[in-house]
């Protein structure tokens, strides 16, 4: 909205006024995206991400922007914290000026080299647990589809109503689920 005001030949004065914010924050947050690759910012479009985090992703090539946002979608965390961690452990080739690039003194060689081990051990579990996810609520949507054609069967449910009430009563409930999700998930997994 601010910048289509800007170009529509509003004073960035006026508009600073209007909504009574500082001049200097409405010129941050027009270059607030340079620099940052149209991938990444599609990614991270409708989340709450501070404008730092976005500081910091300038300091990374457009490849590793979009791992990096990837990353803070698939773990919901869009701190700044978060961002900072994932620049400390970007290799110097994907950096966008290598050699500008900060060595905290508080960071070792030796933890460096850790904290970037382990960040590429917890990335590559996590895609482990993504894709396990998915083929787990695979199988729980053919359940619930088995469930709904048992159900529909007269003397099944008759069966099962005098004999068994309270299954009868979760196989419904489970034949009236709309999405599978994480609860779901932890329901079956709890069996």
């Amino acid at each position: 909205m601010i910048e289509r005001m800007i170009k529509d030949g509003v004073p960035e004065e006026k508009i600073a006024r209007a909504l009574n914010i500082n001049v200097k924050s409405i010129i941050q947050k027009r270059h607030l995206l340079d620099g940052i690759c149209s991938e990444a910012t599609n990614l991270l479009k409708d989340k709450m991400v501070a404008s730092s985090a976005f500081q910091i992703f300038k300091r990374m090539k457009a490849p590793r922007q979009i791992e990096c946002a990837t990353l803070m979608v698939d773990m919901n965390d869009f701190t700044v914290r978060y961002a900072r961690a994932l620049l400390e452990t970007t290799p110097p080739d994907q950096l966008a000026n290598p050699e500008k690039a900060k060595v905290k003194k508080r960071l070792s060689g030796e933890k460096r080299k850790r904290m970037e081990e382990e960040l590429v051990r917890i990335e590559r579990e996590y895609k482990l647990i993504k894709d396990e996810r998915g083929k787990k609520n695979l199988v729980l949507q053919f359940a619930k589809n088995y469930l709904v054609k048992l159900l529909e069967n007269k003397k099944v449910s008759r069966y099962l109503g005098q004999y068994h009430p309270d299954i009868l009563e979760e196989f419904r409930k489970i034949a009236e689920m709309q999405f599978l999700g994480s609860e779901n998930t932890r329901l079956a997994d709890s069996r």
